[in-house]
């Protein structure tokens, strides 16, 4: 059996479709993910980050 994968940040991107066309939400055009710490579960606000 594989070991859990252990990730150090989580990573999302979130985005509406609005008008036939994907709209990023949550996050910027210029830094469309959000992110955040998995060393605990608990609250922290997510960062918004750019594309890697």
């Amino acid at each position: 059996m594989r070991p859990a994968l252990r990730v150090q940040v989580e990573h999302i991107a979130i985005v509406q479709v609005r008008g036939g066309k994907f709209q990023v939400v949550g996050g910027t055009k210029k830094d469309p993910f959000v992110c955040w710490s998995n060393a605990n579960r608990n609250w922290s606000d997510p960062k918004p980050t750019p594309v890697a």
